[in-house]
Order: structure tokens, then C-alpha cells, then sequence
């Protein structure tokens, strides 16, 4: 079984959305059988459009 596993990956103006959709992009081309994103998913508090 093959487990896709993405933690803290704490969205904020340093981390653009790009880069965390790259990331879960590239594990999802392996393939897995099950895939899990845990941890700390922002790092700003309040304020903050990812837009």
C-alpha cells in the first residue's frame, strides 16, 4: 500500500498556494492508495485571502 502523507504545510504570503498545490500535485502522480494532510494547514491568523 502506498500512503501519501503532507503535513504542516502552513499556507501564509511565505508559502503560496502554488507551492502547496505543486506539492500535493507531485504526490498525487505516485499514485498512492491513500492520502492524508494533517498538521497545521495556515500559519496567519485572521486577515489573510489566499486569493
Amino acid at each position: 500500500m502506498r500512503i501519501l502523507y503532507l503535513s504542516d504545510l502552513h499556507a501564509s504570503p511565505d508559502v503560496p498556494k502554488s507551492l502547496i498545490e505543486s506539492a500535493i500535485g507531485l504526490g498525487l502522480e505516485l499514485k498512492p492508495d491513500l492520502a492524508c494532510l494533517t498538521g497545521d494547514f495556515v500559519t496567519h491568523r485572521g486577515g489573510w485571502d489566499p486569493e
